[in-house]
C-alpha cells in the first residue's frame, strides 16, 4: 500500500512536470501570434493613414493656393487642362468629328473669403454617328473619373439653331466650407444624319454677306492619282506636301503650276505610340540644334513652298520650347505656320504669333470618314463656321472621294456667299 501511494505520488508529480513542458512549447507560438497580431494592426492603421493623405493630396492637387494682398485664390487652371486632354483622347479614339473650338480663362469671385477662383473652360459643337452619344458618354465618364473629374450634366441643349446633347464635365470639390462646381468642357454633341436626303440643316446664310474660307490638303506625296484629282478643281487651294516620298516633289511642281499655293506638312510627334512615324519627325526629346537642322533639311526638301503646318504632332505641338525652336527657324526663311490643331492643347498658334510668324489654326478635319456624303456634310460645317466668324481654315486630305465631294459642293458654298481662297490669305 506504501508502494502504491508513492507510485501516485510520483505519478502526479510527471503529470505536472509534463504538463509544463507542453506550456512552455506552447509559450512561443502565443507571443508570436500577438507579435504577428501587433504587426498587421500597425500596418492597417499606417496604411489607413496613408490613404487618408491620398485622399487629402488627391483634393489638393484639384487646384493651387496663390495667397495675395486681396486674399487667396484658388487657381484650377491645371485641371482643367488635364481634362481637356483626357476628353480629347477620347473624341479621337471613338472618332467624333469637333466642329469648332471656343477656349477661355475664367475667374469669378469667392464666396466666404476675399479672392478668386480662376479656370479654363472650352465649348465644344462635336459630331458624331447617330446613336452613339450614350458610347460617348460611357467612354468619357470612364476616362474623366480616373483623374478625378466627372460629367457634372447631360442635358437637351440648342447649338446655332440645332437641336444636341450637352455634356458638362467638370469637378466638384469643397473650398473652405463652399462646395464649387468648376466646368471645364461643355460637349454640345450633334448626331450625324445617314445621308444628305435626311433633312441636314442648310447653311446658315448671312443675308448675302461672304465669307472665306480656305481648304488646306494634307498628304501629297504618296501617290499620283489625287494631284490629277485636286488639280482638276479650279478653285483656290492649298496643298501640303509630305517630304521625300515618291510623289513630293511631283505634287509641289504641278501645283504650283496649276496656281496652288505650296506647303510643306512638317512630320511631327504625336501623343500616340502606334500612330505611323515618318523618317524624319520632329521629336521633343531631341536637341535644339537637331530640330533647327531638320527643319532647315525638310523645308529644302519641297520645292515652292511658303509656309508649314503640321503632320500629327499633338504631343510637338503641345510642347512651348520645341514649337518656338521650329517656329523661329520658320520666321528666319520668311515661312508662315499653319497649326493643323491635332490636339486641343496645342500651343502652336499662340507661340507663332509671340514670335512673329504669320498664323492661322485649322477649325475642322473634313474627311475622318471617306464617305463622300458625310464629307460634303463636313463642308456644310465649314461654310457655317467661315459665315459666323468671316472666315476660316479647314483641312481634308490628298484623298480621292474627298476631291470628288469638294468639287460637287463648291456651287452650295458659293451661292452662300463663300469665297474659296488660299491659306495665306486670312493668316494673322
Amino acid at each position: 500500500m506504501a508502494n502504491e501511494g508513492k507510485n501516485k505520488t510520483t505519478t502526479t508529480k510527471k503529470q505536472i512536470k509534463g504538463s509544463s513542458r507542453k506550456t512552455s512549447s506552447k509559450r512561443p507560438w502565443a507571443i508570436l501570434g500577438i507579435a504577428i497580431l501587433l504587426i498587421g494592426t500597425y500596418f492597417y492603421f499606417i496604411n489607413y493613414e496613408n490613404k487618408d493623405k491620398e485622399r487629402a493630396m488627391d483634393q489638393i492637387q484639384n487646384y493651387t493656393i496663390e495667397k495675395t494682398g486681396a486674399g487667396t485664390n484658388a487657381n484650377f487652371t491645371e485641371k482643367t487642362k488635364q481634362i481637356h486632354t483626357v476628353v480629347d483622347k477620347v473624341l479621337q479614339d471613338k472618332n467624333v468629328t469637333v466642329l469648332d473650338t471656343t477656349q477661355v480663362s475664367k475667374t469669378v469671385k469667392r464666396q466666404k473669403i476675399e479672392g478668386n477662383i480662376s479656370w479654363n473652360a472650352r465649348q465644344m459643337p462635336v459630331s458624331i454617328a447617330n446613336g452613339a452619344v450614350d458610347e460617348l458618354r460611357a467612354a468619357l465618364d470612364k476616362a474623366v473619373n480616373k483623374i478625378g473629374a466627372k460629367i457634372i450634366n447631360v442635358e437637351p441643349d440648342q447649338y446655332n439653331g440645332n437641336a444636341v446633347m450637352r455634356l458638362d464635365i467638370g469637378i466638384e470639390d469643397e473650398l473652405d466650407g463652399d462646395q464649387i462646381t468648376i466646368v471645364a468642357d461643355k460637349l454640345y454633341v450633334m448626331q450625324r444624319k445617314t445621308s444628305l436626303t435626311d433633312k441636314s440643316p442648310p447653311l446658315a446664310s448671312k443675308g448675302g454677306s461672304k465669307a472665306k474660307l480656305a481648304l488646306v490638303i494634307d498628304d501629297f506625296g504618296y501617290t499620283e492619282e489625287p494631284i490629277n484629282a485636286y488639280e482638276a478643281i479650279d478653285r483656290p487651294m492649298t496643298f501640303a506636301i509630305l517630304p521625300n516620298h515618291p510623289y513630293s516633289k511631283e505634287a509641289a511642281n504641278r501645283g504650283y503650276k496649276s496656281g496652288r499655293q505650296i506647303i510643306l506638312h512638317l512630320p511631327m510627334e504625336a501623343m500616340s505610340s502606334s500612330a505611323k512615324v515618318e523618317a524624319q519627325t520632329i521629336n521633343v526629346n531631341i536637341s535644339d540644334a537637331e530640330i533647327r537642322a531638320m527643319v532647315n533639311e525638310l523645308t529644302e526638301a519641297v520645292p515652292h513652298i511658303i509656309g508649314v503646318n503640321n503632320h500629327q504632332g499633338s504631343k510637338a505641338t503641345s510642347n512651348q520650347h520645341v514649337m518656338k525652336v521650329v517656329l523661329n527657324e520658320l520666321a528666319s526663311k520668311g515661312l508662315f505656320f499653319i497649326d493643323s490643331k491635332t490636339i486641343a492643347s496645342s500651343v502652336a498658334y499662340d507661340t507663332a504669333k509671340a514670335v512673329g510668324v504669320k498664323t492661322g489654326e485649322n477649325k475642322i478635319f473634313l474627311d475622318n470618314s471617306s464617305d463622300v456624303d458625310e464629307i460634303k456634310r463636313q463642308l456644310m460645317q465649314a461654310g457655317n463656321i467661315a459665315l459666323k466668324n468671316g472666315s476660316a481654315i479647314v483641312i481634308g486630305h490628298a484623298r480621292l472621294n474627298t476631291a470628288k465631294a469638294i468639287k460637287e459642293f463648291i456651287p452650295e458654298l458659293e451661292n452662300q456667299g463663300i469665297e474659296l481662297v488660299f491659306a495665306s490669305d486670312i493668316l494673322k
